[in-house]
């Protein structure tokens, strides 16, 4: 699973996968955007792909369990998919899916994180 925010978070489910990943996605769409991953418990993982970590890592979301309830019943039945959620005010929005991030091309950092992630889909 896969947090972004600007108050909203992106989660990354991989069907049956016990680790999964979530993301801070940092001022999306702007020029200093930054991307910080980490695992359920929200603890921080060395990892990057098309954007720099961040110089200031964000708090574990208030409503993170509720955001990780709704991702994964959305995302029931997929192999792979991402989640984005919004919390605005205190309750927490669907955004969009998307089944291909970067369009499978995106690179992850460092290397080894490519052939991590990849052993936790079952094709």
């Amino acid at each position: 699973m896969l947090f972004t925010t600007g108050n909203g978070y992106a989660q990354e489910i991989v069907e049956n996968a016990e680790e999964n990943t979530n993301s801070d996605n940092q001022n999306d769409k702007q020029p200093d955007e930054s991307i910080d991953y980490y695992d359920r418990n929200w603890n921080f993982l060395d990892l990057r792909q098309n954007f720099p970590n961040s110089s200031e890592h964000l708090p574990r979301p208030q409503k993170l369990d509720e955001m990780l309830d709704i991702a994964e019943l959305l995302a029931d039945g997929k192999n792979f998919i991402r989640v984005d959620l919004y919390v605005i005010n205190g309750d927490v929005y669907f955004s969009e899916f998307t089944f291909f991030s970067d369009a499978g091309f995106e690179r992850f950092y460092p290397d080894e994180w490519d052939y991590t992630l990849g052993k936790w889909i079952d094709l």
